[in-house]
């Protein structure tokens, strides 16, 4: 029978709203009634397209100005529940329990990461959702030896979600702009941006991300004489399922161009192909998602030797393995330079080589893939099993009298550096294709553009 039981519950809640004004840039409504204006489009030569994407402006309420002015409140609302309890199973053993639990909610009227001005198009609410929960037995030996054990689970979710009143579907416009690639899933409109004369609008995909933890630790602890010693070690399962709310709906930019303006190429929807590099679209061929999984196992052993009362010394030693960071479903790639050939290097699209022309080279050259052509099997990188960690320190008070203390140490420590992660697909079909594009009509050839 327990003799003790300690109990501790408490919970915040917070509810925080924030009312910020807000300015769009928006068009003057003599833009379509006023043949002498330079942003005028003859209503035969105006694109279907555009003027429904034109249908998410309101009208300007600022005088003398073509902007929309309102109040957009932002909403962060957080809870945190948080419980313990410590349990004597006698007087040599006790077991721990704890839990925390924490969210956090936002809305974001311009939509996540995207901060629009344009009213109620992007807005998305977001989900932060984290615990963490222990286990811990501790087990005291004798009067000089303690030994604890604990079991740790800990998890994060990150996810948003568009706002059903909004209206950023292609299907509750009736946009009928052809797509590259089918990976739109969500179906919503594309980004457009009309530089220099309308704010931008459109609508995200949107974040699912995962992480999960299981550790396992034990330590144990002896005092002998003069000796602290300390033994131990870890295991840890790590998950982190993530993507990355790529551009899969299409993204549309108009500049000024071809003598026109960029609201003119707009609306017209660049019919006559004058904007030329000014106007632009780019669309993602579908949105990376890793399923990554890692796992640790450390082992140390450690002593604090006190040779006489005014001096310590600590040594020890730690051993880490990282086996490498892999993916479920193989899609993890490398860029070794040991397997680039420079003959079958791909032609830069510009100077500074930051794209390249779809279709010449090989987008694979010097590429290793998990599972496929990797040297390491279904990672990317090499398995480094030499991580020996030692470290000495020595404190030293001359005088004994605390005034004066001499500290001096050295270490070797290890951290698991990630090498940079790419999804595969990426590389084997051209993931962004710029051009000059017409809303309405399939873009024509599609290759004959640069993959970035």
């Amino acid at each position: 029978v327990p003799t003790k039981m300690f109990f501790f519950f408490s919970e915040e809640l917070r509810r925080i709203q924030r009312v910020s004004p807000v300015t769009a840039n928006t068009f003057d409504p003599a833009w379509l009634s006023d043949p002498s204006n330079a942003n005028y489009v003859a209503p035969a030569l105006r694109d279907p397209n555009a003027v429904k994407l034109l249908g998410l402006y309101p009208a300007p309420n600022v005088t003398g100005r073509t902007q929309f002015l309102t109040s957009s409140p932002g909403i962060q609302n957080t809870r945190q529940e948080v419980a313990r309890v410590d349990y004597d199973l006698n007087n040599s053993y006790r077991l721990t329990g704890r839990y925390s639990h924490d969210n956090s909610f936002t809305e974001e009227p311009g939509g996540l990461f995207l901060n629009f001005a344009v009213p109620n198009v992007s807005t998305t609410q977001t989900n932060v959702p984290g615990q963490v929960a222990a286990g811990i037995l501790r087990s005291t030996h004798g009067s000089n030896r303690l030994n604890e054990v604990q079991f740790q689970f800990s998890s994060n979710t990150i996810s948003d979600a568009n706002l059903a009143g909004d209206k950023n579907l292609r299907s509750s416009l009736g946009l009928t702009i052809p797509e590259v690639f089918p990976g739109n899933d969500l179906g919503v409109i594309p980004l457009l941006a009309v530089t220099g004369q309308l704010s931008n609008t459109g609508a995200n995909q949107l974040f699912n991300i995962e992480y999960r933890n299981y550790t396992v630790t034990d330590s144990f602890t002896w005092q002998r004489g003069a000796h602290g010693l300390k033994f131990g070690g870890l295991t840890t399962f790590e998950r982190k399922n993530e993507n990355a709310a790529n551009q899969t709906q299409g993204n549309f930019t108009f500049a000024a161009g071809g003598g026109h303006t960029a609201f003119y190429n707009f609306l017209s929807g660049n019919a006559d192909g004058s904007c030329g590099n000014a106007c632009s679209y780019t669309e993602a061929q579908r949105d990376v998602t890793v399923h990554l999984r890692f796992n640790r196992y450390e082992m140390f052993a450690q002593d604090s030797w006190k040779p006489r009362a005014n001096m310590t010394v600590d040594y020890g030693v730690r051993y880490s393995l990282y086996p490498p960071v892999t993916d479920t479903n193989n899609t993890l790639t490398n860029f070794l330079p040991s397997r680039f050939d420079p003959s079958k290097a791909p032609t830069c699209a510009n100077a500074a080589c930051t794209t390249i022309v779809a279709g010449t080279g090989d987008p694979l050259n010097g590429i290793i893939v998990a599972g496929q052509n990797s040297p390491f099997g279904d990672a990317v990188y090499a398995f480094d099993k030499t991580n020996i960690q030692p470290r000495v320190g020595v404190t030293w008070d001359p005088a004994s009298a605390g005034r004066t203390i001499y500290r001096g140490s050295y270490g070797v420590y290890y951290d698991q550096a990630l090498v940079g992660i790419f999804e595969q697909n990426s590389f084997t079909n051209p993931p962004i294709v710029s051009t000059t594009s017409i809303l309405n009509t399939r873009l024509s050839n599609p290759g004959a553009g640069t993959t970035a």
